[in-house]
């Protein structure tokens, strides 16, 4: 029983701490992330990935840098991916054109 005790004081903890960072960080509080992870069906508004139980698996909160509006949550390489490129729409769309022409050459080697 002690352990199952500990067990749940450690949870709370956590909870606690997710909430804190949650309205710390971002302005909202447990229950606007459950209502947008629900509006999302538990999955990531780019891949549709579903959120696991491991860090690297929750869905993460995605905001706009330059008003802090929250646009959605996303899987952990969702939300490196477009952190990587900047959240440039301009630069995700070349990466976007660059994969595609590559895409087409490298069939084309392949079939040849």
């Amino acid at each position: 029983m002690r352990d199952r005790n500990a067990y749940q004081r450690q949870y709370r903890a956590h909870k606690d701490r997710t909430a804190e960072y949650l309205k710390y960080k971002y302005g909202i509080d447990v229950e606007t992330y459950n209502a947008k992870l629900e509006e999302q069906d538990g999955k990531c508004a780019i891949c549709g990935k579903g959120q696991g139980n491991s860090v690297k698996s929750k869905l993460f909160v995605d905001h706009d840098h330059t008003t802090g509006k929250i646009r959605g949550l996303l899987c952990d390489s969702c939300n490196r991916g477009i952190g990587l490129l900047q959240d440039d729409a301009d630069l995700l769309m070349a990466a976007v054109a660059y994969l595609i022409s590559h895409q087409a050459n490298s069939e084309e080697v392949q079939s040849g």
